[in-house]
Formats: C-alpha cells, sequence, structure tokens
C-alpha cells in the first residue's frame, strides 16, 4: 500500500496537488484514517472496497462533508457506507448519496440543520457558476487559508466525476479560483487560472476547469449510465 505522501508524488505527476495533506489525524477509537491539508480542511483515504466493483469514494467523500458541517466530527467510512449508501449498483448512485447524507445528518444532532440536494445542469458554464456559488453559500464549518495569506469560508459540494476514461468517482469540492460567474467570454474556463480544488482519498488536488468540467460532464459517457446519470452532477447543502 502506498504511503499518503507516496501518492501525492505520484498524483502530483499529473495534476497540480495545490494544498498537499501531511498531517494525519489522531482519531484514537476510529479506524478510518483522515489527514488535516494546509488549507484547513481534511481529506479521508478511501477505504478498500467491499468488492471488485463496489468502491468507498461515496461514503468517504460524505466522511468529508459531515467534518465540515457537522461541527468538525469524524466518523467511521466504513460504518457510515453499510447504514447509510448501500445500493445494488457499483459505487453510490446520486439519488443513494442524497439519500444517505439527508439521513446522516438527520440521526446527528451536531450537524447544520438543512438539506442536500442533487442537481445537474446542461452545459459546462452553468456548472461552474452552480459551484461558484455553491461554494460560497457560507454554510459550515470550513475556513479555507488561502495561498494568499487570506481566509475564506467555504461550503464544500460532492462532485460525480469519471476518471481513468471508465471509473466514476466521487469527490469533495472545497473551493473554485479564477473563475468569473456569468463571463460573456465562454472559454475563460480554459485559461490556467481557472482551477477547481477538491479533496479524494487522503489528497487536495487544484485542477483545470477544462479537465474538471469534462470528467463531469463525461459522467453519462458509456453504455451503463447514459440512460440514468446526467452530466455535471453534483450535491450541495441547503441550510434551512
Amino acid at each position: 500500500m502506498l504511503s499518503n505522501l507516496t501518492a501525492i508524488l505520484l498524483l502530483a505527476l499529473s495534476l497540480d496537488v495545490y494544498g498537499v495533506c501531511l498531517k494525519k489525524i489522531n482519531l484514537k477509537t476510529i479506524l478510518s484514517t483522515a489527514w488535516e491539508c494546509e488549507d484547513g480542511s481534511i481529506s479521508y483515504d478511501q477505504p478498500s472496497g467491499t468488492s471488485n466493483y463496489e468502491g468507498l469514494c461515496g461514503p468517504t467523500a460524505a466522511a468529508n462533508v459531515f467534518h465540515a458541517y457537522c461541527q468538525r466530527k469524524f466518523i467511521e467510512v466504513q460504518d457510515v457506507a453499510e447504514k447509510y449508501f448501500y445500493d445494488i449498483t457499483p459505487g453510490v448512485r446520486p439519488d443513494s448519496m442524497e439519500r444517505g447524507l439527508n439521513k446522516l445528518f438527520e440521526n446527528n444532532p451536531e450537524c447544520i440543520d438543512g438539506e442536500w440536494k442533487y442537481y445537474y445542469v446542461d452545459n459546462r458554464w452553468a456548472f461552474l457558476d452552480s459551484l461558484f456559488h455553491e461554494l460560497r453559500r457560507g454554510h459550515g464549518h470550513l475556513t479555507r487559508n488561502l495561498e494568499d495569506g487570506g481566509k475564506a469560508k467555504r461550503s464544500p459540494v460532492l462532485v460525480l466525476l469519471r476518471t481513468n476514461g471508465k471509473n466514476l468517482h466521487w469527490v469533495t469540492v472545497v473551493d473554485i479560483v479564477g473563475h468569473q460567474p456569468g463571463t460573456k467570454d465562454k472559454w475563460a474556463y480554459l485559461k490556467a487560472q481557472c482551477q477547481v480544488i477538491y479533496n479524494e482519498s487522503g489528497n487536495q488536488t487544484s485542477e483545470d476547469c477544462s479537465s474538471f468540467v469534462r470528467k463531469a460532464e463525461e459522467v453519462n459517457d458509456h453504455w451503463y449510465t447514459q440512460l440514468t446519470l446526467p452530466p455535471y452532477v453534483h450535491l450541495v447543502f441547503e441550510k434551512k
């Protein structure tokens, strides 16, 4: 098994590792492993799946946002996977993620009173605008340390991507930078300063907006997802 540092170095060959997550958090009685990133967010390691096709990226992402919206509390990924996020398909469907997150938050009084909602849009510009606005709602307990030395409150969003050409994968988006919502320049998302920052598998990565939106678009670009999944799937938390 690769160490957290080794995984970060390998990932850096293809993507820009934005704020490394090297501080291992002592969870004491919890078996899950979580890391504190330089920006103040946390990123859980993804445990091994329960079968050859059933990964645990969905419950891992759920644990990330639980920390952000539930008084910075930690939970056991395997436990919530079995209790809240099981369905018969490989991975966790968006409707199962929505239902599981809402039940998880309802059953834990330390969580903010609100509701997780499953959204999708029909184009990349609306998707980036949605991420920008949802991340800046101001809900939750995550205040990010920014590269310029400032701080900003962010409300993490879960996004479904297609990675490695075929696998569907949930990530926890903690920020988007270099994007101007409603811009008349339709190709601004291709510029290098437009970056999506997300946490997964104990790491934090900054990815070009152009690459990120392509992965979000391609979730329905396969024979077994074309009829069941729309592009640009994201789950957002709305406070009551």
